[in-house]
């Protein structure tokens, strides 16, 4: 219950944090940023309840990544966040 509510506090305090939309090619970064795009597939299926998925997704500049996520679906709409370089969110539609 405590990891639940500092993670609560942690993503809350994320929001005030400026992100910068990337729409040119992405291959590294020391910079806060998010970028929306498309699941294309999943490519490994939790193994129990709880439990996150893996999959592919292409962004709106083409780029194909893969993100590990819960509960989504081929054509969903995501947003992803970065933070120096690592995916440190990722969010189910254009937020």
């Amino acid at each position: 219950m405590i990891g639940k509510i500092i993670f609560a506090i942690v993503m809350w305090l994320s929001s005030f944090i400026p992100y910068r939309t990337e729409t040119i090619g992405i291959t590294s970064f020391d910079y806060n940023i998010k970028a929306y795009g498309t699941v294309i597939e999943q490519t490994y299926e939790g193994c129990y309840e709880g439990c996150d998925d893996d999959y592919i997704v292409e962004l709106a500049n083409g780029t194909l990544i893969d993100i590990v996520a819960d509960d989504l679906q081929p054509g969903d709409p995501v947003t992803i966040y970065w933070k120096d370089g690592a995916i440190i969110h990722t969010l189910y539609d254009i937020r």
